[in-house]
Formats: C-alpha cells, sequence, structure tokens
C-alpha cells in the first residue's frame, strides 16, 4: 500500500514491532491511522482498532496476551486513560505514536491519486478547486478520500463540481446515514 507522508511513521512502527513491542498510534479521526495499520501489518500480529472500544473483558484478554508475549497493534482517537477505560491499564506497555495530519501539499497528492483512481482528470476541475479541496481537508487523508468520492459522484450525476465544503458535507452525511436516496417526491 502506498501512503503518502507516512514513511517515517511506518518505518519507526515497523522498528518498534520487530522488536516485540506493541504500538499505538494515535491520532484525531480521519488522519489515517487504519490506513498505516493495514500498511505495516505483518503476520502474527494482533490489531486491535479501535482500541478505545474494548470491553473489560477484553481488555483483560488483551493484558494477559501481552504477559506471555502477544504484540499488538492499535488505534485510537487518544491516550487519555479515562476515555480508554480498562484498556487504558495497558497502555504504559505500548510504545504510543502520533500520527499526524498531513500537509496541504500531501493532501492535495492524495486528492490527485484518489481522481485518477476515479478515472477522473484534474483538467475537468475549476480553477482554484483542488486548493479548495485541500484546505477543506485540514490535513486528514479520510477527509480528503470522503470529499473526492461525494464530489465525484454529483460530477458524474450533475456534470458539475460542487464547492468542495458541500462535497464534505454531503459525505459526513452520507457516512453518518448511508448513500442517500434521489427525492422522488408524492
Amino acid at each position: 500500500m502506498d501512503l503518502v507522508g507516512r514513511d517515517a511513521l511506518l518505518r519507526e512502527m515497523a522498528a518498534h514491532l520487530t522488536l516485540g513491542r506493541s504500538v499505538l498510534l494515535f491520532g484525531p479521526e480521519g488522519v489515517g491511522k487504519t490506513a498505516v495499520i493495514q500498511a505495516g501489518a505483518v503476520p502474527g500480529l494482533t490489531i486491535v482498532d479501535p482500541f478505545e472500544h474494548v470491553s473489560t473483558v477484553a481488555a483483560f484478554r488483551i493484558r494477559r496476551a501481552m504477559d506471555r508475549g502477544a504484540v499488538f497493534l492499535a488505534a485510537a482517537r487518544t491516550t487519555d486513560r479515562r476515555v480508554l477505560g480498562h484498556v487504558g491499564r495497558v497502555l504504559w506497555r505500548m510504545r504510543t505514536m502520533r500520527v499526524m495530519p498531513l500537509t496541504a501539499a500531501e493532501i492535495r497528492l492524495v486528492i490527485e491519486r484518489q481522481l485518477a483512481r476515479a478515472q477522473i482528470e484534474t483538467g475537468t476541475l475549476p480553477p482554484g478547486w483542488l486548493n479548495a479541496a485541500a484546505a477543506e481537508a485540514a490535513g486528514l487523508p479520510g477527509q480528503a478520500i470522503l470529499l473526492v468520492g461525494a464530489a465525484a459522484r454529483r460530477w458524474r450525476a450533475t456534470g458539475a463540481w460542487p464547492p468542495p465544503g458541500f462535497a464534505l458535507a454531503v459525505a459526513r452525511d452520507e457516512a453518518w446515514r448511508g448513500p442517500s436516496q434521489p427525492f422522488r417526491g408524492r
């Protein structure tokens, strides 16, 4: 998997895992924690994603497995033990690595790659749309991917590119409610 701007993070994560250290990736929603996990997963590794929704029983099992030498790769939005609950009790045994938002240039590259995957030429975009979309994504590749998907669907349906803010709002709504159905009236 080719991740934009994550080479150093992947190398550091791999070094810890190779040494038998469990790793917790943390950062805001949409920053790419799950994508980093998918890119860096190796056989025999136990993945816990999301880490903050682990039950008390599962937290106990994780602790016991760690006692026996199991290595975990996990993702969470925070390292706050109050939010993590019982699983926060094993946090001290893990290397915590913050997944930082991408730069505007990196987000532009993510958007361009998503457009290419959708077989859309960047020449079809209105002037300034790509920069506005990168700004709207705010360094979060997950937001950029959602935005491009919603904008591409709208463009294919209407022939016009929606403003990036509108496309992101539609994408968030679809993620929450599921794909919208066209209004049919009575």
